[in-house]
């Protein structure tokens, strides 16, 4: 049986810096699994790679904005998780976790989408990132989303 599912995102953002795509706050009654990771953009026409990560973080970024969990059931309440995207201050980096470092050839979508005993579980209390690491070559226009399961 399947926890409460939620999906968060941004479209259509500007980047061209370095920075947490998503950070996600698991509150201290929930623990959390992310299912999936994705990004995309619409700019880039040439082969270019940036790095991502994803991580425990030990302090929270900043610099970004705050996504509103939508449930994936309408008739489940509101997300404990809090969800943060684009912070252009980044998080310091934590354990490496999920795919670790990927590099990500642009051009192309960019998809997570691991096993059942591959998903990152993240505490309650806990912070998970997954961050841009190397900048894209000019700015670009991305979008992204992230499937989560909050259980508890």
């Amino acid at each position: 049986m399947l926890g409460r599912m939620y999906t968060a995102g941004f479209e259509a953002i500007a980047v061209s810096a370095v920075q947490d795509l998503f950070q996600l706050l698991a509150a201290s009654n929930v623990a959390v699994i992310v299912h999936e990771v994705r990004f995309s953009q619409v700019t880039v026409e040439v082969s270019e790679m940036v790095e991502l990560m994803m991580h425990r973080g030990s302090t929270n970024g900043s610099g970004g904005g705050t996504d509103t969990p939508n449930p994936n059931d309408m008739s489940l309440p509101a997300a404990d998780t809090t969800v943060e995207i684009n912070n252009t201050t980044q998080a310091t980096n934590g354990t490496l976790v999920g795919f670790r470092k990927e590099v990500w050839q642009m051009v192309h979508p960019f998809l997570w989408l691991p096993p059942p005993e591959g998903r990152v579980l993240i505490p309650g209390g806990d912070l998970f990132h997954v961050s841009l690491e190397t900048a894209p070559d000019a700015e670009t226009t991305m979008s992204g989303a992230i499937l989560f399961e909050e259980l508890g």
